[in-house]
C-alpha cells in the first residue's frame, strides 16, 4: 500500500517515490510533413547511444518506429507503463505532489465509488485503488486505456475498471445510471463540455477534485458547478514550469 507519503518523502520523491528508467531515454519528434526517414542513420544513432532505447519520428499522418517506445516510472510501490504518445505529467516533483494531494483528500472516504475522467494511463485511478476504493477510469486515447490496464496488470490491481471512449458519450450512454461518491477531473485545456458538466452534476457527488492546467477554462467550468451547490473547500496551485505561465490548479469541491 501506498499510504500517506510524508512531506519529507514528498521533497524527496525524484530520488524515491516517482521514478523513471533514469539509464533510459525515448526521443520523440514531430514535423507537420515529413515524406521520408533515413532509417539507416536512426538505427545507428541507437547502437550508438545505446542509452537511447527507442525513436518515434511523426510527420503529418505517417509514424516511424525504432526500437522499444515505452518506458516506466515508479510512484512508491507501483509501477506505470508510459510512452511519449500518451498524457503524463512531466514534472515528477510536482506531480507526485499532485497525487498525493489527491490521496491527503480522499483519506477519509472508505470504499468509495470514483469516476476518475480523464484518467490517463490510470495513475491516480490505480493509487486509489491500492485504497480499497472502487475506481472506473474514463479516457478517450486507446493507448492510454491500454496501458492503464496493463499497469493494472502489472500491479496486481484486479478492482479498477477502465473504458476506453470521449467521455461526453460514456458517461450519457454506457454509464447513465452509474453513481458516484466523488469524481476526478483532469481535462484537456479546453476543460469540461456542458454536457459532461451536466452529467457530473445529475450524479450529485459528494466531492469534486478538479485538476487543471488552463485556468481560464477552469474559472469557467467552476462557475458552472458551484451554481449548483458545490463549495471550494481548496484552490492549490503548482508550477509546473518555473518562470512560464504554465501553472496546473488542483480544486477540491464539497457538496453543499
Amino acid at each position: 500500500m501506498l499510504g500517506k507519503i510524508s512531506s519529507q518523502q514528498a521533497t524527496e520523491g525524484k530520488a524515491t517515490l516517482f521514478k523513471t528508467e533514469a539509464s533510459h531515454l525515448i526521443l520523440s519528434l514531430n514535423f507537420e510533413k515529413l515524406d521520408k526517414i533515413e532509417a539507416e542513420i536512426i538505427e545507428e544513432f541507437l547502437k550508438q547511444f545505446p542509452r537511447w532505447k527507442g525513436v518515434i519520428i511523426k510527420g503529418g499522418s505517417k509514424k516511424w518506429v525504432w526500437g522499444d517506445p515505452t518506458n516506466f516510472l515508479a510512484i512508491g510501490d507501483l509501477k506505470f507503463l508510459c510512452s511519449p504518445e500518451v498524457f503524463v505529467q512531466n514534472h515528477a516533483e510536482q506531480s507526485l505532489k499532485i497525487y498525493q494531494q489527491i490521496i491527503d483528500l480522499l483519506s477519509h472516504k472508505k470504499q468509495a465509488t470514483i469516476l476518475d475522467l480523464y484518467c490517463g494511463i490510470g495513475i491516480s485511478s490505480l493509487l486509489l485503488s491500492q485504497q480499497d476504493h472502487r475506481v472506473i477510469g474514463i479516457e478517450y486515447n486507446p493507448l492510454s486505456i491500454a496501458m492503464a490496464k496493463e499497469n493494472a496488470y502489472l500491479n496486481r490491481l484486479t478492482t479498477p475498471q477502465f473504458i476506453e471512449g470521449d467521455v461526453e458519450k460514456i458517461l450519457q450512454k454506457e454509464m447513465h445510471g452509474q453513481h458516484a461518491d466523488i469524481i476526478i477531473l483532469n481535462p484537456p485545456r479546453q476543460g469540461i463540455t456542458p454536457t459532461v458538466g451536466a452529467e457530473i452534476l445529475r450524479r450529485c457527488p459528494q466531492e469534486i477534485i478538479y485538476v487543471s492546467c488552463m485556468p481560464s477554462t477552469l474559472a469557467r467550468d467552476l462557475s458552472l458547478i458551484c451554481v449548483k451547490g458545490y463549495k471550494i473547500s481548496l484552490i492549490q496551485p503548482y508550477d509546473m514550469f518555473p518562470q512560464t505561465s504554465h501553472v496546473e490548479t488542483l480544486v477540491h469541491l464539497i457538496r453543499g
